[in-house]
């Protein structure tokens, strides 16, 4: 069942264990994408109420936008939790090559992380720009979902963090260049 058919209470439930089945990562990029939604609502609810043909053409471009990045945002949550999955088989695994797999599979935890922090810059950069065209009435929809996609983009880094630690420093120094990079932004 993907992550987002869940229901509240199912995903609590699977987050709230000794040996979680949903991840920081999933929940972090789950709660990026219903924080979209909100940002949506205030979007669209200020599409109606515009007269302007201008105004309204940015608002549907940013609702465009902002759409495709919250599809984005939760098919990540659930490719998270594959990630997971498959980490968890390798640490079982009794072969040889376990040590250079889960380099590996670390490795690719932090590189979903990290492009998840790109996408959440592009989150950040449209509710920004759109705060602007946004109806009176939602506004604080909009500046609130923004500090919410900055909170998260900060956690997801935290999250990338905490894999770099255990990273052999040539790769450690690749992970904090692109760390470096996202946080100019």
């Amino acid at each position: 069942m993907h992550v987002l058919e869940l229901t509240l209470k199912q995903f609590l439930s699977k987050t709230n264990q000794e040996r979680p089945e949903i991840t920081g990562g999933c929940v972090l990029m789950t709660n990026a994408s219903l924080t979209a939604a909100m940002i949506l609502m205030g979007l669209r609810i200020s599409l109606k109420k515009s007269g302007a043909t201008a105004d309204r053409r940015f608002l549907r471009a940013k609702i465009k936008a902002l759409s495709s990045i919250q599809i984005h945002l939760a098919d990540a949550a659930e490719a998270d939790l594959l990630a997971f999955d498959e980490y968890r088989s390798i640490l079982k695994s009794k072969a040889k090559s376990r040590p250079q797999k889960l380099e590996a599979a670390l490795e690719q935890a932090t590189d979903s992380l990290l492009s998840i922090c790109k996408v959440l810059n592009q989150a950040i950069f449209h509710t920004n720009e759109s705060k602007s065209y946004t109806h009176v009435s939602v506004l604080s929809d909009i500046i609130a979902g923004k500090l919410i996609l900055e909170a998260v983009f900060n956690a997801l880094i935290a999250l990338a963090e905490g894999n770099m630690n255990a990273m052999p420093e040539q790769a450690k120094a690749k992970y904090d260049r692109w760390k470096d990079r996202l946080q100019a932004v």
